[in-house]
């Protein structure tokens, strides 16, 4: 995608301290946003490059929220 690859080269000016693959995310981000023109997370997904999940299953959710007693 060379867009991407302008993209992530002017962002790289900008975010000199950043690891190159979270300015290369950040450029496919940016990239799905005006591909898809939404913010719909699952549809930018599918934009980027190699295999993605889309759906994150309702047996995760208890490991991601942390246990609270009230």
């Amino acid at each position: 995608m060379p867009q991407t690859t302008i993209l992530t080269n002017i962002l790289k000016l900008h975010f000199a301290n950043w690891h190159l693959s979270r300015v290369k995310c950040l450029a496919y981000i940016i990239a799905g946003l005006f591909k898809v023109k939404t913010v719909n997370f699952t549809e930018i997904a599918t934009t980027f490059p190699g295999a993605c999940r889309t759906r994150v299953e309702l047996s995760t959710t208890p490991t991601i929220l942390p246990t609270c007693r009230v």
